[in-house]
């Protein structure tokens, strides 16, 4: 998330998590119809934790009474945006580029001419092969949110130098990235 977030908008905000109460000990006036149409939020820091669905820690119920789905997401933003200090913030003011590959070496997926990668890539349910260079220094990434959890060798070529390509191993639906010296 991090990661993405700075390479497409250059910004990230976490919104933080919510913690969720399990069906059977949902207060019985949740039930009435008027809670039907309230949504979801996690009340404000501080705020009452009057909406009977989610609650903070230590408002109204015990600790054992609730999960929180996104428990981990402080550590996704952490290790997104210091994968992008590390790597992409590096050449953040160079030029980005979609680029072609192929997976086990297969037939290669093009990029397009047209930069549609993503919504191609949505459609096809595949993954992405991007770059971004500035000086002597390329990011490289990949990413594919419909990947399977087997390993996979990629080759992926330069987006200006066709004859360059680079290859490496990717796998799951995380997001892969190697900074280089070219």
């Amino acid at each position: 998330m991090g990661f993405l977030s700075h390479e497409y908008g250059n910004i990230f905000v976490d919104w933080g998590t919510f913690l969720r109460q399990p069906a059977a000990r949902k207060p019985v006036g949740y039930y009435q119809p008027v809670h039907q149409s309230m949504d979801h939020w996690r009340p404000n820091a501080g705020g009452p934790a009057t909406f009977p669905y989610y609650y903070q820690l230590g408002v109204g119920l015990p600790p054992q009474d609730f999960y929180s789905p996104l428990a981990v997401s402080s550590d996704y933003t952490y290790f997104g945006n210091l994968l992008w200090m590390q790597t992409g913030g590096i050449v953040a003011e160079g030029t980005p580029y979609y680029c072609s590959y192929r997976l086990d070496g297969n037939a290669w997926i093009d990029r397009k001419a047209t930069g549609c990668d993503v919504v191609s890539a949505y459609f096809a349910r595949r993954g992405i092969a991007r770059c971004r260079i500035a000086g002597n220094k390329m990011v490289l990434y990949y990413f594919n949110m419909y990947a399977d959890n087997l390993k996979h060798t990629i080759e992926i070529k330069h987006p200006t130098n066709p004859a360059k390509s680079y290859t490496g191993t990717v796998c799951g639906s995380g997001i892969h990235v190697v900074l280089l010296d070219i």
